[in-house]
C-alpha cells in the first residue's frame, strides 16, 4: 500500500475520507516482473488507463517502482485537492445507444482468420470472426449530471481527436469519454486518421467503417443537448 511521503498528512489519514478514486493515467503502467505492483501502489485502479504514450519520469525517478511511487504522488496530491459539493438541483439522465457497421474486413475469409489466428489467439479470432460477420455492433453510453457534468463510453480504443471534440463541443464544464466500454470493436481513428493510415487507422486493426466513430460522439453530443434541455425544463 503506497505511503504518502508527507509525514504531515498521513495517507491513512485521507484514505478514510475517500472510498475510490479512479487513475487513468495515459500509459501502461506495467511491471513483467511484478504486474501487480501498480495496483498496491494507489488503492484502486478501475479498467485499463488509455494510451501508449513513452512515460518519461522526472530526475532521480529510475525503474517502476519509483515511477509508481512518483505516479502515486501527483494522484494523491490531486486527490486531496478536489472539494465536493451538494449540487443545488441534483439531476442524472442516461442513454445507451447500439449501432450496427459495416466491416472493412471479410472475417468469412479463411486466409484472413488464419492471419489473425496467428496475431492474437485462434480462439480469440474465431470469436470475432463469428460475432462481427454480419456487421460490427458497437455500443455506447451517455450520462449527464447536474446538467453540468457528461459522461461519454464507447466500445473500443478511440483516437485521442474523438474526445477533444466531443469536449469542445458540449459546452459544458466537464466532459469525460471512456473507452473499452461493454465491448471491444478494436480502433475507432478519426477520418482524418483513417486516410493517413498506420497502426490502429488500417483496416486490419480497425475493420469498423469509416466515420463509425464520428457517428457514436455526433449521436452522444446529441444525447447530452438533448438531456440538457429535458433537465433545464424539470428543474426550472
Amino acid at each position: 500500500m503506497y505511503r504518502a511521503r508527507r509525514p504531515e498528512v498521513p495517507a491513512k489519514t485521507w484514505r478514510r475520507a475517500v472510498k475510490a478514486s479512479t487513475v487513468r493515467p495515459a500509459v501502461h503502467p506495467t511491471d513483467t516482473k511484478n504486474p501487480q505492483y501498480f495496483h498496491k501502489v494507489v488503492d484502486c485502479q478501475w479498467a485499463c488507463p488509455a494510451g501508449d504514450m513513452s512515460p518519461n519520469p522526472p530526475a532521480g525517478v529510475n525503474g517502476p517502482q519509483q515511477f509508481g511511487e512518483a505516479l502515486a504522488d501527483v494522484v494523491v496530491d490531486v486527490a486531496r485537492s478536489i472539494e465536493t459539493a451538494v449540487p443545488e438541483k441534483p439531476s442524472i439522465k442516461g442513454r445507451t445507444n447500439h449501432f450496427l457497421f459495416g466491416s472493412r474486413i471479410d472475417f468469412r475469409n479463411k486466409l484472413l482468420m488464419m492471419v489473425y489466428s496467428r496475431a492474437f489467439f485462434p480462439e480469440l479470432a474465431q470469436a470475432f470472426s463469428d460475432e462481427w460477420a454480419g456487421g460490427v455492433a458497437a455500443e455506447s453510453n451517455t450520462i449527464l449530471l447536474n446538467g453540468e457534468l457528461a459522461m461519454v463510453s464507447g466500445s473500443g480504443e478511440f483516437f485521442s481527436n474523438h474526445a477533444n471534440r466531443l469536449r469542445e463541443r458540449t459546452y459544458l464544464k466537464h466532459a469525460f469519454f471512456f473507452g473499452y466500454a461493454n465491448g471491444h470493436n478494436l480502433y475507432f481513428p478519426t477520418i482524418e486518421a483513417t486516410s493517413e493510415g498506420g497502426y490502429g487507422a488500417s483496416p486490419e486493426m480497425s475493420p469498423v467503417e469509416i466515420g463509425a466513430g464520428e457517428k457514436i460522439m455526433n449521436q452522444s453530443l446529441l444525447n447530452i443537448y438533448a438531456s440538457f434541455v429535458l433537465t433545464l425544463r424539470t428543474t426550472s
